[in-house]
This record gives C-alpha cells, sequence and structure tokens, in this order.
C-alpha cells in the first residue's frame, strides 16, 4: 500500500485521531509499503458484520479514517480483522505441566509486549527448575513460578486494556473526566517513567515477601529492595582497574550471588571481622554448605590499594573482590558505606533478600528456606501432580 495524497510524512511512524475510527496506526514498512490500522468499531460491525470486510471495505474504511488528509491505494497486499483477547490463565503450572507465552496469557500488540512477558516467563522457570531437577532445590521454589509471574502478567493486561480503550478513541475508566482527546492521553501514557520502565523491562517487580523474596522491615540497609531488580553500575577490577558492569559478573548461569557492599573498611571493620569468621566456619559458608557453583560471593569495597588483603587490615578476602573506592555501586544501590549491607541477587538478577553486614546467619536462613545442602542426599526428582517423586537408578 504506498500512500499518495495528502498524508503527512508518509515514511515517519504517524498516527491520526478519526471520530470514526479511533487512534488510525500509520506504519512505514519495507519497499515503499505501508501498514495500516484502525478501529472496527461498533457502528462498523452493525455496517458489515465480520464476513462482510472485503479488500475493497477495508481499503474505502481506510479513506475515511484518516480524513481529513486523502489517501489512495496503488495495491493492497494483506488486510485482517484483528480481535483483542485479554486473557490469563488461572494457574501456569499443574503438576507437571508448565505454561508459558502465548499458553497462558494474550493480550494486544499495543505496547509490544507479547515477546518481553514470554521472555520473563522463561527466564524466571527456567533457573527455578534447573535447580530443582538437579536436586539443589526443594518444589516450592519451581512452584514460585506461577505466583510470581501472574503479578507481572496482571500488569501487562490491565495496561493494555488502557492502551486498546485509548487507541479505540474511547477514555478507560482510570481517565473518567479527562477533557483531552485520546491521542494525548496515550502520549501521556507512554512517556510516564513508570509505564516506560515496565515496558522496557526494567521496572517489572515481584512480590517483596515469598518464599524466595524476603524483605525486613525497619531495616534501611538499601534502597533496592527484595523482589526488585538490581540495577546496574559499574566498579573496578583489582590491579588492571578496568571498569566492568556488575551485572556482567553475575551471568544467569542458575547460581546465586551473595554480593557484600563492604563499605568503607576502616568504618565497617568489625562487622568484617564477625564476617571472616563466620566464612572460616565450615558449616555457616554458604559457599561450602551447597553444591558447587549454586552460591557464589562477590565483595565490594569502597576503598582502593595494592590488595584486598591490605584494604581489608590483613583479613583473607571474601569471594571475588572489586573495588568501589568512587562509591559508584554503593550509591546505585542506596547503600550507607559505613554501615555496608549484604545483597543476595537471585540467578535472575533480582533481589532475593537484604541483610547487616555483620549478621551472615540471616543470609544462611534465607538460603535454608528453598535450597537442599550438599550434606543431605537427594536423588533426582521429577514433578507429578504438584509432588516430587523420586526416581531410582
Amino acid at each position: 500500500m504506498d500512500p499518495v495524497g495528502y498524508m503527512p510524512s508518509p515514511r515517519t511512524l504517524n498516527s491520526v485521531q478519526s471520530d470514526t475510527h479511533g487512534l488510525v496506526l500509520w506504519c512505514p514498512i519495507d519497499s515503499g509499503r505501508v501498514r495500516m490500522g484502525y478501529v472496527f468499531n461498533k457502528s462498523l460491525q452493525e455496517k458489515y458484520g465480520e464476513n462482510g470486510v472485503t479488500g475493497e471495505v477495508a481499503m474505502e474504511e481506510a479513506k475515511k479514517a484518516v480524513a481529513p488528509f486523502k489517501l489512495e491505494f496503488k495495491k493492497l497486499d494483506w488486510f485482517t480483522l484483528y480481535g483483542i483477547g485479554q486473557c490469563m490463565a488461572e494457574t501456569f503450572q499443574k503438576g507437571p505441566v508448565f505454561l508459558a507465552g502465548d499458553a497462558c496469557h494474550t493480550h494486544s500488540s499495543g505496547s509490544a509486549q507479547g515477546l518481553n512477558t514470554g521472555t520473563f516467563d522463561a527466564v524466571n522457570l527456567a533457573w527455578k527448575l534447573a535447580l530443582y531437577l538437579r536436586g539443589f532445590a526443594t518444589k516450592e521454589l519451581v512452584e514460585s513460578y506461577s505466583s510470581e509471574r501472574e503479578v507481572g502478567v496482571k500488569q501487562v493486561i490491565e495496561n493494555d486494556r488502557i492502551i486498546a480503550t485509548l487507541i479505540s478513541g474511547q477514555l478507560p475508566p482510570k481517565y473518567e473526566g479527562r477533557t483531552d482527546p485520546p491521542r494525548v492521553i496515550l502520549d501521556e501514557w507512554f512517556n510516564d517513567a513508570r509505564n516506560v520502565a515496565f515496558t522496557l523491562g526494567l521496572g517489572v517487580q515481584y512480590p517483596a515477601d515469598n518464599i524466595i523474596n524476603v524483605s525486613r522491615a525497619g531495616q534501611a540497609l538499601s534502597t533496592v529492595g527484595a523482589g526488585e531488580r538490581g540495577p546496574e553500575t559499574y566498579v573496578t577490577r583489582l590491579g588492571t582497574n578496568e571498569r566492568v558492569p556488575l551485572q556482567r559478573l553475575m551471568p544467569n548461569t542458575g547460581s546465586f550471588h551473595v554480593v557484600l557492599f563492604a563499605g568503607i573498611p576502616r568504618n565497617t571493620q568489625s562487622s568484617l571481622e564477625r564476617l571472616r569468621a563466620f566464612f572460616d566456619d565450615e558449616g555457616g559458608n554458604w559457599e561450602k554448605k551447597y553444591p558447587r557453583g549454586v552460591v557464589k560471593t562477590l565483595s565490594l569495597l569502597a576503598a582502593t590499594g595494592p590488595s584486598a588483603t591490605d584494604v581489608l587490615g590483613g583479613l583473607q578476602s571474601f569471594g571475588r573482590t572489586f573495588y568501589d573506592s568512587a562509591l559508584e555501586a554503593h550509591c546505585a544501590y542506596g547503600v550507607d558505606p559505613v554501615r555496608g549491607a549484604i545483597i543476595v541477587f537471585r540467578p535472575d538478577g533480582y533481589i532475593g533478600t537484604v541483610a547487616p553486614l555483620a549478621e551472615p546467619e540471616l543470609v544462611s536462613e534465607y538460603f535454608a528456606r528453598f535450597l537442599i545442602p550438599k550434606s543431605k542426599k537427594v536423588p533426582s526428582t521429577s514433578l507429578t501432580n504438584g509432588t516430587a517423586q523420586q526416581n531410582g537408578h
């Protein structure tokens, strides 16, 4: 379909607010063609019915939709009636069967959330299922998949209802009483910082309290809490002074990462000494308690020096160590460098819990909720009717 006449900026993503056809979307695509969409409203439904829309009808109504601009067609390649169905399955898991993506939730393409939402489903399920099937975690961890993802999907569908209603030229209940045209409100919606973050996937959150997310009231140790995505920031490698993204140091390979925001060592020395005693205890150190690679430790020191041992006042370092002398990471997570904090990152980069630097026992209690110690021999398992069944070998 090639535009001819007075349609402005024909090779630019555009829209027209029509009194009769809702918000008309104008999307230039390859080979000089344009993909165009308008609302098949109640009046058009009554006029043509679902089976009475032909190519000629689609083109004729398209011309009316862009009024007062003119539009002519050289060729029509394709047309369809696209129905918006917003629904969600009652549960995303039943026994050994898991649903993800369009199998458990459908909505319009209004804000391009289909792939985003399905990807979040897959990532959330994959690492939980992998830990469980390897005998490293309890079935309750896997079962948190459905309850966690339902929250985000409900938000996607609620957002989609608002977008679809505005595109149709109507006002959703949220905006009743407004006198602005729906297009103005739609622009306002898409420019809202919270909606932008959610649409990009950066503002998706999980419940702050469940088996894998533990928040502690009254402990303002970090501005990023349980169930929230860890923001990106940079730290510095010892020796080379190379600035590296923190998230790159914690790839999603099914491992939890305990990050010690050690603060300024001269201020947190007593907490670090207590932490060192905890690490030296075979039963306390979480890296030794669980199978290799399930839990890993990173240390961020708000200082610099020839070695981590020098900076730590002679103490042995904790896991892989990086400098944060400019407090870039501490500030990104809102951690006081005079007190420090322990932040546990789930394999998907979300925060599992935050604890005081001097209380590593709280981290051990957190992992005990769903991880299985290597000292406890667990045969391979499978999910059947929501329960774990042992398989003999």
